[in-house]
């Protein structure tokens, strides 16, 4: 009975979500029009919610699309630890100092990467990109205190019925066109703008 279930979840949240395959020829070519330098030097951390143990939120296909496309230095983390993240882009930023560093996160994954961000504060280390994906967590953080001011790039890709965080600072919002919380981060819209500010992010200059 309980493999019957867990078959009738997973075909449900296919049909819900959508289990095709992750980006296109298009997207794919825009990532590859960014200099090679550039794409070297781009390390993109994503971080799963760790209520998803069954991984239907599809984010590490998500990463294997972004790595694939041309972005070698995709890494997918099922469960982190904000300052054990940290303590990876520092010894990062030590063998290359011109790294740049995005975090993707979904869901729970936010208070991890908002844990790494101030952490990486303290030690005057900026971070070029954070990525929101769908997730209510960083709202009530917002309650409390104001989110770290070392990141350069704060983006935010939420479900159409779900309201995004007030109170990032100068934040791009994209609204996905799906009610489904699970089916935001392979959505074709969400990869979508994920990779078009990836590759942003990866172009930017800091000066």
């Amino acid at each position: 009975m309980k493999r019957l279930a867990l078959l009738i979840t997973v075909t449900f949240i296919c049909a819900s979500s959508g289990c095709a395959a992750i980006g296109n020829e298009q997207l794919t070519a825009r990532v590859q029009s960014v200099p090679a330098d550039q794409r070297e030097d781009m390390h993109v951390y994503f971080i799963n919610s760790p209520l998803d143990q069954l991984h239907f939120g599809r984010l590490g296909d998500v990463t294997k699309y972004v790595r694939e496309a041309g972005f070698e230095h995709a890494s997918y983390k099922h469960w982190a630890e904000g300052k054990s993240l940290a303590r990876e882009v520092l010894r990062l930023r030590e063998n290359n100092p011109y790294a740049r560093i995005a975090f993707v996160a979904w869901s729970g994954g936010s208070l991890t990467v908002w844990d790494a961000a101030t952490e990486l504060s303290n030690h005057d280390e900026i971070v070029d990109c954070i990525v929101y994906l769908d997730s209510n967590w960083i709202k009530g953080r917002l309650k409390d205190r104001g989110h770290p001011d070392n990141v350069v790039r704060i983006v935010c890709i939420y479900n159409e019925s779900r309201e995004p965080p007030q109170g990032l600072p100068a934040a791009t919002v994209y609204r996905v066109p799906t009610k489904n919380h699970m089916a935001v981060p392979a959505h074709p819209d969400a990869v979508e703008a994920l990779v078009n500010e990836l590759i942003a992010t990866a172009t930017q200059s800091r000066f």
